[in-house]
């Protein structure tokens, strides 16, 4: 396994052989520092469809499309999330956008709603904007109905990027989002077999470690 960058390469044992714990505090010093060096196979995700316990295999949106990811690159992508969120926190009021106890709804759907009409600007971030909050006598908030997660995963990658940005999040954690985004592919896997890999555009796949970059 060979990982490129900087002026040179760098190599490391294989995953198959060595234990995680010998490789993963130099893979995650290189990804995690610098931009670019996730090996280009990883781009490529396998997406099968897993069947949602409340519904039935033949009605419409009853399956779940998941990522199948190697157990690697999961850890890997394990270990930015935690990084944009320890970001987010120290940048975030910690009561108001629910890093700690005590924490405010309205500002949870304040912050979500910021996020998707900053980065769609399209009929999905309108139809969030019409999400109506009861507030009751303890100060409780309830949704009548918000679902971010259709209007999200349309949203284009350069979009998301932006929003990254916007929320001065540390740089090489908006590099390797970046790079984590740009150019991937997905394929679908059914009874063992495959589709052609198409280019995605726009959202993340169901399942990554990384979801919560949107």
């Amino acid at each position: 396994m060979t990982w490129g960058g900087g002026g040179g390469t760098a190599r490391l044992v294989p995953w198959c052989i060595a234990p995680l714990s010998a490789i993963l505090p130099e893979a995650l010093h290189r990804i995690l520092g610098f931009p670019g060096l996730l090996p280009e196979p990883w781009k490529d995700t396998t997406v099968a469809p897993l069947l949602k316990g409340s519904k039935g295999s033949s009605q419409l949106g009853g399956y779940r499309p998941i990522c199948i990811s190697p157990r690697l690159r999961r850890a890997l992508e394990g270990a930015a999330a935690c990084r944009r969120v320890a970001s987010m926190a120290q940048v975030l009021h910690a009561r108001r956008y629910g890093f700690q106890a005590g924490r405010c709804g309205y500002g949870v759907l304040d912050t979500v709603l910021g996020c998707a009409t900053l980065a769609c600007r399209t009929d999905e971030s309108r139809a969030l904007g019409s999400t109506q909050c009861q507030s009751h006598q303890r100060g409780a908030c309830l949704a009548a109905y918000l679902d971010p997660s259709d209007a999200l995963y349309r949203v284009p990658h350069t979009r998301l990027i932006e929003v990254l940005r916007c929320r001065h999040v540390p740089r090489c954690i908006a590099r390797f989002a970046r790079y984590w985004l740009y150019g991937r592919g997905a394929s679908t896997m059914v009874s063992g077999r495959r589709s052609a890999a198409s280019v995605l555009a726009a959202g993340v796949p169901h399942g990554a470690r990384l979801h919560c970059v949107t």
